[in-house]
């Protein structure tokens, strides 16, 4: 019996236990063969597929180690491959690299075998960040390439190690590439607005001590079988405008700060309002409204003025900045809502921070539907026209959006052609992986953690994990649920327990500032914020 196979067999087994299980009874019936093997001039071993040679024939690690030294700087942190022939290149990255994290994806069970029949892995198998991923779905893996920036990762992507697998790699491609895009975004985004996220920040410090998290309501909803309507304000929330009273009487309504002035203008004031933009032009979505049954849902370092908005509560998330998690680290989290690019997503992750175990969608289109941008009467569109020129029309400027360079096609969930781009197609993705991650998660429990996630505007773009619905039917099948939302809301008498001892903040504030002054190593992050000042 080959003893490197049987090693290798016992390696895995203890390594990655549960994917040595999932391909137990591929393990019990592999015989080799796949590849052609032979002596490489240096006495290792050689393979060739399909007519192709996997490796060199003088030399394989040398050249592994080769390729390896010129596409890995020193600032890399990630090292992924695409399939790897008998290994060389994983095992030249486990003794050159053991500090980093190797990724190594095979589709096909037989290569990956193949590998182990004949090749020492003991190295890889001891290395400390080490990912494999054998016959896996790609989207059940995406999640490993969340640090996946494109300054810190390096893919190899030998062409004979994949062939006749390219669609599924290309597929496990396009999922680096969108979190490397989104890490990009990021930080232009930062570079862009670091300024006006440290001035915002500092001068509402105090409203971190003063106002009480969004906490409170943590999985208050989780066994009242109550359900959440998150309203955006694309051109399709229009639609369902005419039914939104009946709708807040059987869901609790969390609209997004763009869509609260067509809200307000049918006569409805939201349950709760989310606005965690830091941007003045947030502000001025609420700016002159008024909400006074409504929580409102914000972040620190918002504009200054929207702390005035008036409403029945305002509550924070936690902070999305390092001043605000400085602080919350002393004195606790407010709740974290994340960031997904866009309002939505933080309304969407305050729905599952409820508890809520059905969740609907209304205006959420992530296209141009009706070649508009938003809902008519919504405080976006009523900026475009107000800015009307004689030679730059309101009708003109939507045009140039719409009909932008990036512009492509996808299809509604009526199977309509809808028209989009690729910022909305990052907010797409996001709620594709973040839907698959709570599924995964909840189903891992129990049946009764399911989640069900609905569209009641079938005009928008189809998002992977959102069904289709409509509101004729989600009111036929819902009864009231004022009862159920008094529940809910009793909630807020947590509060007292997310609002932090005033005189402690003060004195850690001053710490603070001081460490400001010094330019202490200790708040190095914040300090990246402070110097654009």
């Amino acid at each position: 019996m080959n003893s490197i196979w049987n090693k290798n067999l016992e390696l895995f087994k203890n390594r990655f236990p549960a994917l040595y299980q999932r391909l137990s009874d591929s393990i019990k019936a592999f015989s080799p063969g796949e590849y052609w093997v032979e002596k490489a001039k240096n006495g290792e071993l050689t393979a060739t597929f399909n007519n192709t040679r996997l490796h060199s024939s003088y030399n394989p690690s040398r050249e592994a180690e080769s390729t390896l030294n010129k596409a890995v700087l020193e600032n890399t942190e990630n090292l992924i491959f695409f399939g790897a022939g008998l290994g060389y290149n994983l095992l030249s990255a486990s003794k050159i690299f053991p500090g980093k994290t190797l990724v190594y994806i095979e589709k096909s069970v037989s290569r990956f075998l193949e590998m182990l029949w004949h090749t020492d892995l003991q190295a890889l198998f001891s290395m400390e960040k080490c990912i494999i991923a054998v016959e896996a779905d790609p989207q059940e893996i995406s999640p490993v390439f969340t640090p996946c920036t494109y300054e810190n990762t390096v893919l190899f992507e030998n062409p004979a190690f994949i062939s006749g697998e390219k669609d599924y790699f290309d597929a496990i491609k396009a999922s680096i590439r969108s979190c490397q895009n989104r890490h990009q975004i990021n930080e232009n985004t930062k570079k862009k607005f670091g300024k006006l996220w440290i001035r915002n920040g500092l001068k509402n410090l105090d409203k971190n001590q003063e106002l009480s998290g969004v906490c409170i309501y943590l999985n208050g909803a989780e066994n009242l079988n109550l359900p959440f309507l998150v309203i955006a304000a694309g051109p399709s929330l229009e639609t369902v405008l005419p039914r939104i009273k009946e709708l807040k009487e059987k869901a609790v309504c969390v609209c997004v700060d763009t869509a609260l002035s067509a809200l307000l203008k049918a006569g409805v004031e939201p349950d709760f309002i989310v606005l965690t933009d830091p941007q003045y032009w947030a502000y001025r979505h609420i700016s002159g409204l008024s909400s006074p049954s409504s929580v409102l849902i914000t972040e620190s370092s918002v504009y200054p003025s929207v702390f005035r908005f008036n409403c029945r509560k305002t509550v924070l998330c936690s902070s999305l900045f390092p001043w605000g998690q400085y602080f919350e680290n002393i004195f606790g989290a407010k709740g974290t809502l994340g960031s997904g690019g866009s309002v939505a997503s933080s309304a969407f992750n305050f729905c599952v921070l409820a508890g809520a175990r059905e969740i609907l969608f209304a205006g959420m289109d992530l296209s141009f539907t009706k070649n508009q941008t938003h809902i008519k009467g919504s405080t976006f569109e009523q900026a475009v026209f107000t800015s009307n020129r004689k030679n730059k029309t309101g009708e003109s400027a939507t045009c140039g959006t719409v009909f932008s360079a990036d512009i492509s096609i996808k299809s509604d969930y009526n199977g309509n052609p809808v028209l989009t781009d690729s910022r909305m197609k990052m907010f797409a993705w996001w709620f594709e992986k973040r839907i698959d991650e709570l599924r995964l998660n909840k189903n891992n429990a129990s049946n009764k953690n399911t989640i069900s996630i609905k569209t009641i505007t079938p005009q928008s773009m189809v998002v992977g994990g959102i069904e289709k619905s409509s509101a004729e039917e989600f009111l036929s099948s819902h009864k009231d649920t004022a009862q159920l939302k008094k529940q809910f809301f009793a909630c807020e008498k947590r509060e007292a327990a997310s609002i932090w001892n005033k005189e402690l903040f003060q004195k850690e504030k001053e710490r603070f500032y001081k460490l400001i002054e010094k330019k202490d190593e200790s708040i190095k992050e914040i300090l990246e914020y402070t110097n654009l000042l």
